[in-house]
């Protein structure tokens, strides 16, 4: 590491152009000011600008005009590259392409969906998204746009009345008819829900295998016609459809071969585990668990459970769906509630899964989020989230038998970092005109409302009128196509020089530089192409080595291959900073290389460019660790506090400051403020909140 250069500096060169430190939270604390005095004395000396000065007569020459060069991206879309009169170079360029779309959960608010799929489709956002990911009903609409099934066939679907009556299994959807089938199950199956969910996941099965069936075709079809070999992968696929319903590797492997197929990425919630099978002894036993967890289902964790599976599981709404029983590929058997229950909006930002390492990311999301009565989507758009807190948390928690309140904050404080993203789905319209007589057939407490005419509370509305459904699925049209337009705008960014936005552009867009014959440019294609290669090196050997019996990653640094490659990174990117930079960010975004890199440092291993994969390396620690401590004992927390005392605003402080994390210290600071004032603070409230335990149970988070 460069001497002239402070940690911090470091840190922001190496993570890309710069990586400003979140400020606390907003409190309710107010800050007072010093007197500032109005009377500002006159600078002495220099020119005095008077009635009586002579004009020089001299012409008043312009600031430079920057000329940008134009590199052409195709379909009209450009970028352009100018340099500062005073150094540096501003790049402006579209923003990089949707690939991940999250739809929140909703329950029967779904029905507006259909004019954001539609939306999607015209746009073609859709066509470059690469993992469509849901909860509770977003979950459904996840996996059939995932399933690649076209606008016009969701529509149809979705307004089909017999999709209802599935769904809603006879009941009608309305509030009555929930309630007559809640007492039928109590009498018959000795449950209050009045909804099993089979029927729900016997329409999402059918629909996901119709529509890969169709897509499977079309694709075989094209190949036919162009004379191209089918996909290896698409074959297997078809041939297993014939004999069981999709899962979550089926759509892995046809999205490689089929443009209109995505990965999908479900959640869920269990709340109870009845049982693990020991694979060895075959034999099963209890391993109850007391607060809801959050569980993805996705072709990493369940790449052989249906997809139609998961779904039910996760639109298990409590209190309306009966829960869900499954058997997990690890063995153990859980039961499953909705999954918007923790996370009802899952990007992967939310779900802690993605390094956001990159200055300028390859892709972004788009996310969709209903209208609700209380002003929480809203909140999500300023970016003004707060925590519930006192008796509606705890009543909240216990509805749903989950930390629901504190995950719901974490989830929006994640969401609300990137309004840009959000799509608020509207959820009211005009209330129909009635006439007097009208009015009259309706129950005396309807007639002065239409029920459809605000969806923000009818999360079991599914009795909407298809009027109605229309009228929602026009407004989320416009709504969805306003954001694509608002996000669609080219993006300006400046540099300090052509190397730092050569390591922080997407490689496509440094790409056409090169092309259009950009000094400089050209080389660097190399240069990132390069140490892709040598990455792609050293995964291949930890994968070697991992599949042995006596296993040891520090063997890895032994093989000459991989020792080979590591010190090529060093040659590769000299002494540029922004280069070692772009080095330890590419390491750093493989979570499978992780352990190789600390045992390199651990044997001692030096040179630039590990300096700062090391540096990196403690970034990404700090903020992992950081955010884990937010979620698993800060925001529960906040809900316990009332508002206004010291605290809760203690806590905002900390929050602030766990969110900026860069460093292992700022992660131990923030800490130790916590501790300081929860430790021995007196604990005389009903109920109890635990104020030394909280702190106990920080101290054991200090990174060492």
């Amino acid at each position: 590491m460069p001497d002239s250069l402070t940690q911090d500096q470091w840190l922001k060169r190496v993570l890309g152009v710069s990586v400003p430190r979140a400020t606390p939270s907003p409190t309710n604390k107010q800050v007072r000011f010093a007197t500032v005095s109005k009377d500002i004395p006159r600078p002495s000396g220099g020119v005095q600008i008077t009635q009586t000065r002579q004009r020089s007569g001299g012409r008043i020459q312009p600031p430079p005009v920057l000329r940008p060069d134009e590199f052409d991206l195709g379909g009209k879309k450009k970028i352009a590259v100018s340099r500062k009169p005073g150094g540096g170079t501003v790049y402006t360029a579209p923003p990089p392409p949707v690939h991940e779309i999250t739809f929140s959960g909703g329950g029967a608010k779904g029905a507006a969906l259909p004019g954001a799929i539609k939306a999607l489709q015209d746009s073609g956002v859709l066509r470059d998204a690469k993992k469509i990911a849901g909860a509770s009903v977003g979950s459904m609409t996840a996996a059939l746009i995932a399933a690649g099934i076209t606008a016009e066939e969701f529509t149809r679907i979705a307004n089909d009345d017999s999709t209802t009556d599935a769904i809603t299994e006879g009941s009608g959807g309305s509030t009555l008819g929930l309630l007559g089938a809640a007492l039928k199950n109590k009498f018959t199956g000795g449950t209050l829900n009045p909804l099993t969910g089979q029927g729900l996941e016997t329409v999402v099965g059918k629909v996901l295998d119709d529509t890969l069936r169709k897509r499977i075709h079309e694709y075989m079809m094209q190949c036919e016609k162009t004379g191209t070999k089918p996909d290896d992968g698409v074959g297997e696929v078809a041939e297993a459809l014939a004999k069981r319903g999709p899962t979550f590797m089926d759509l892995r492997k046809l999205a490689k071969a089929i443009p209109a197929v995505k990965e999908v990425v479900i959640t869920g919630t269990y709340t109870t585990e009845l049982g693990t099978i020991d694979k060895s002894s075959q034999k099963g036993f209890e391993n109850q668990n007391e607060t809801g967890q959050l569980y993805v289902f996705d072709a990493d964790s369940e790449p052989d459970l249906a997809v139609a599976v998961a779904v039910h599981a996760s639109a298990s709404f409590p209190a309306a769906f009966k829960p869900v029983d499954i058997t997990l590929s690890i063995g153990l058997k859980v039961r499953f509630i909705d999954g918007g229950v923790m996370n009802n909006t899952p990007t992967s930002s939310s779900l802690g899964r993605e390094r956001e390492l990159d200055p300028i990311p390859e892709g972004r999301g788009m996310t969709f989020v209903f209208e609700d009565e209380g002003g929480a989507s809203k909140d999500l758009l300023k970016g003004t989230v707060a925590p519930t807190q006192g008796l509606t948390a705890r009543l909240q928690d216990w509805f749903v038998g989950s930390e629901n309140a504190g995950a719901e904050y974490a989830k929006n404080r994640v969401v609300s970092d990137r309004p840009e993203e959000i799509v608020e789905v509207p959820l009211t319209i005009e209330p129909k005109k009635m006439k007097w007589y009208q009015r009259q057939k309706l129950k005396p407490w309807k007639r002065k409302v239409d029920p459809d005419a605000d969806m923000r509370g009818g999360t079991l509305n599914f009795g909407l009128s298809m009027e109605a459904k229309l009228k929602y699925q026009d407004k989320t049209e416009t709504a969805t196509n306003d954001q694509i337009e608002r996000a669609g705008k080219p993006r300006t960014r400046e540099f300090a020089s052509d190397a730092q936005m050569f390591v922080s552009i997407p490689l496509a867009e440094l790409r056409v530089l090169a092309q259009g014959g950009f000094e400089g440019a050209a080389q660097a294609v190399v240069f990132r192409e390069r140490v892709a290669t040598l990455l792609a090196t050293l995964q291949q050997a930890v994968k070697t080595e991992h599949a042995k019996k006596d296993s040891q990653i520090a063997r890895v640094l032994l093989d000459p291959g991989a020792a080979l490659a590591i010190a090529e990174f060093d040659t590769l990117a000299g002494k540029d900073v922004d280069y070692q930079g772009y080095v330890a960010r590419e390491i750093n975004k493989i979570e499978g290389l992780d352990n190789l890199f600390a045992a390199a440092r651990k044997g001692g291993m030096k040179s630039d460019a590990l300096a700062a994969t090391y540096a990196v390396a403690d970034a990404v620690k700090a903020r992992n660790q950081a955010q884990n401590i937010l979620k698993d004992l800060v925001y529960p927390k906040m809900k316990q506090e009332p508002e206004g005392g010291a605290g809760i605003e203690t806590l905002r402080i900390v929050e602030g400051l766990l969110r900026g994390a860069q460093e292992i210290d700022d992660v131990n600071g923030a800490l130790q403020i916590a501790i300081d004032h929860f430790l021995d603070k007196p604990d005389r409230r009903l109920p109890k909140r635990g104020h030394k335990a909280f702190a106990q149970q920080l101290q054991r988070r200090f990174i060492r």
